[in-house]
Formats: structure tokens, sequence, C-alpha cells
């Protein structure tokens, strides 16, 4: 019988609070491009591998941190694509929008989701910096493709924050411990 690995997932978009203004706009696609050099790179977990292809980009136990940030109001929207089963989950995925480049941060939204592909123990989890905030949470979320593509769209104007898969809210809250 040939094992299956459940490949711990630990994807993290990350966005350096750095540049200024509002109407700037950056795109990346990682199905077409070449390298992510000027990325920075951190090791996180066992594997610390990742690997990009004309597939897109495949994180295990890395941390990436995007060139580029943005303070004030902004949309963050990510497409990513999963091929998950029951057999085969995805442990936790994360999208972290940090303060800082470096983990561990002081001022963070994060948004983790666990057992991605089994939705009898999915769950999500939307928080904050220190103190430590939860800003929503739930079970499996039935608008997630779990075998095809999603959209995750974070909206930032001021201190509300709003959290979307596939269109669906998952998250509306106030979040006023972060400073940009």
């Amino acid at each position: 019988m040939k094992t299956v690995k459940n490949f711990a997932i630990f994807l993290i978009i990350i966005l350096i609070l750095g540049l200024q203004g509002c109407s700037k706009t950056w795109f990346v696609d990682f199905t077409v491009v070449d390298n992510i050099d000027n990325w920075k790179k951190q090791d996180w977990g066992i594997s610390n591998t990742f690997e990009l292809s004309s597939d897109g980009l495949f994180i295990d136990g890395k941390v990436l941190t995007a060139p580029v940030g943005f303070k004030g109001d902004f949309t963050l929207i990510i497409l990513f694509s999963l091929k998950t089963a029951v057999s085969s989950t995805i442990p936790y995925m994360n999208f972290v929008l940090a303060g800082s480049g470096d983990a561990p941060y002081s001022e963070y939204v994060n948004c983790v989701f666990f057992g991605i592909g089994d939705t009898s123990i999915e769950s999500y989890l939307v928080s904050s910096a220190e103190p430590f905030l939860s800003l929503a949470n739930g079970e499996a979320i039935s608008e997630m493709e779990r075998t095809g593509l999603n959209t995750f769209k974070l909206v930032k104007k001021g201190s509300n924050i709003k959290v979307f898969i596939n269109n669906r809210i998952i998250c509306d809250a106030q979040e006023t411990s972060y400073s940009n």
C-alpha cells in the first residue's frame, strides 16, 4: 500500500508595511514568475522547502515575505489552489499581514486554516497582535474549494478588517492594536 504523505503547508504571504499611499498596486502570479529572489525566506518548520514551477508556488515549512507593503487602507487578494482529501489534508495554512519582516511578529493579522480537506475537523481563526485577540473563528467553510481554485481577500479600512473566502465573509471586526 502506497503511503500518502500529508504535507504541512505553511503558506504565509506577508506584506511588510512600508510603502506610502493607498493607490499603489502590486501583483505577482506564481505560475509565470521565474524566481522569487527578492522575497525574504525564513525556515519555520522541519522540512523547510519551497518549489516554484509553472503550477505555481508550493511552500512547506517556509515563511516567505513579499518585497512590498502598504500603509493605510488596502485590499489584499490571494488566489490559491488546493488538492486535498480526507486522506490527504493540509494541517494548517496561514496568511499573515505583519508589521515587520521577521517572525515572531509584534503586530499582525493572522488568518489560519486547520485540517483542510476533512470537513469534520476543519476550522479557522482570524487573530491579531499583542495582546492576542481572536477576531473570528469557525468550522469548515462550505464555500472553500478543496480540489480547486479559491480566493482569499482581506480588506483593511481604518481599523476595520474584513476577511473573505470565495466571497463568503468570515471576519468583520475592529482591530485597534495594529498601528497601520
